[in-house]
């Protein structure tokens, strides 16, 4: 199940066709590093790369199309949980 981060009633149920890890640890806390870290000739090359990926109607200049996202049911429901426990609260008198 994947869901609109803000509006509760958009979600779908969707079959992965690929799955890609977004986030590798290099850093952990007291035992330092933990990957080794890219070059800047290695990150400029992944980032072109990853450009090269998304669809030209969404990177272009003029009038672009909107890149949707959405979220896990967990991490929506971690979102929202966030949200309401940090939201201000008002005292009425």
């Amino acid at each position: 199940m994947i869901r609109h981060p803000f509006e509760a009633t958009k979600r779908a149920n969707i079959v992965p066709h690929a799955i890609q890890e977004l986030l590798e640890v290099v850093w952990d806390g007291p035992k330092g590093f933990s990957a080794p870290i890219a070059t800047p000739q290695e990150s400029k090359a992944y980032a072109a790369a990853q450009i090269k990926v998304v669809r030209p109607d969404i990177i272009r200049t003029h009038n672009p199309t909107p890149y949707k996202v959405s979220v896990s049911d967990g991490l929506y429901a971690y979102l929202h949980e966030l949200w309401a426990a940090n939201v201000p609260v008002a005292d009425l008198e």
